[in-house]
């Protein structure tokens, strides 16, 4: 913040928005400020990183990304593959080895 009684606090921006659609512009923070935040005081708004490949291609700062885009999100469960065919063993256990 710039002013006001929250002058010198900081927190992080969780969503944005309205104000490019025509509607009332909105700031979420992620965090409450220690004290109300009062019509006139002001502050400053600085993009920081989505960690996504598209943000990254907006800045043109491709270069400099450093995550790992193509692993599965933590949501993603590991399944197996599975074939259409179920595989047949070679032998079966119920032969009679040696019977005439």
């Amino acid at each position: 913040m710039a002013d006001g009684e929250n002058k010198g606090y900081s927190c992080d921006v969780r969503d944005s928005g309205g104000a490019e659609l025509g509607e009332i512009p909105y700031v979420m923070m992620l965090e409450i400020m220690p004290n109300e935040i009062v019509p006139g005081d002001t502050f400053q708004l600085t993009v920081g990183c989505a960690k996504l490949r598209l943000s990254c291609q907006n800045f043109n700062n491709l270069d400099n990304y450093r995550a790992f885009p193509d692993m599965r999100p933590r949501t993603a469960r590991w399944r197996p593959r599975t074939s259409p065919h179920r595989a047949t063993p070679r032998h079966s256990r119920s032969s009679n080895h040696g019977a005439t």
